[in-house]
């Protein structure tokens, strides 16, 4: 998921995120060496919600680049439409 919100920012879409990867692999690595399940479960649901935050700025940036690629299609159609018409 990153990488994607990395892309997007990259297209212009730079919502305000940040990058959980490092906050994931430590609950991941904690549910992973944690023995008992009641204290893995405490692991999980903070993975989950870092998954889910992280879910939501790419949601925000799916919107956000949704209506610049709209934007973007009338600017193409502008431009075809003045190019003179030897083109």
């Amino acid at each position: 998921m990153v990488q994607l919100l990395q892309h997007a920012d990259a297209l212009g879409s730079a919502g305000p995120w940040h990058d959980h990867c490092r906050a994931a692999k430590k609950r991941s690595r904690a549910i992973e060496y944690t023995r008992g399940r009641p204290k893995r479960v405490k692991h999980y649901r903070e993975l989950l919600r870092i998954t889910r935050t992280t879910l939501g700025y790419l949601q925000q940036a799916a919107v956000q680049l949704t209506g610049l690629a709209s934007s973007m299609r009338l600017a193409c159609v502008i431009f075809v439409f003045k190019m003179p018409p030897w083109w």
